[in-house]
């Protein structure tokens, strides 16, 4: 009599697939990389379409400052916009002359940052012909419900060739 006899194949399972083949990782991270370049692509061109619509000429920041107290101060300094020291309710006024030396238009785009730009009002945009000069404005109020503090930032004057 013959016997028959049953072995099983121990130790030879097909491989089942955990995780990732390194193929799939692999495009993936590719991906990633090339989501994350688009969208960093598109935020600079988002956050620079003024400067790249129009070519920037020259950016010239200047520093700017006043306090608030219960006396006036006048400062007639020429390379710091100082408004001086305003009382509570007031304002102080400076004025900027600025020239277009060149046969094209130019657009002047004006910004402020610091403490002192919530307290700051100017025309923020305006257009300078060709070979000509205009008067900026820019005044400081100073509420009265502010303290008595001094106050500082920059006034950023960038001007654009305009097509």
């Amino acid at each position: 009599m013959a016997k028959a006899s049953h072995k099983s194949k121990k130790g030879k399972k097909p491989q089942q697939k955990s995780g990732m083949s390194a193929r799939r990782l692999i495009v993936l991270v590719i991906a990633f990389f090339i989501v994350f370049c688009v969208f960093t692509a598109s935020a600079y061109l988002y956050l620079n379409q003024e400067s790249l619509l129009f070519g920037v000429e020259k950016v010239f920041i200047v520093p700017a400052m006043m306090e608030i107290g219960d006396r006036v101060g006048v400062n007639a300094d020429n390379d710091v916009m100082n408004f001086g020291i305003i009382p509570q309710g007031s304002a102080s006024f400076r004025t900027v002359n600025v020239t277009n030396t060149h046969d094209y238009r130019l657009r002047l785009a004006i910004s402020s940052e610091g403490n002192i730009s919530s307290m700051l009002s100017f025309v923020p945009k305006q257009i300078i012909p060709p070979r000509s000069s205009v008067e900026v404005s820019i005044s400081a109020g100073a509420p009265a419900s502010r303290s008595s503090s001094k106050y500082s930032g920059n006034v950023t004057f960038t001007f654009f060739k305009e097509s």
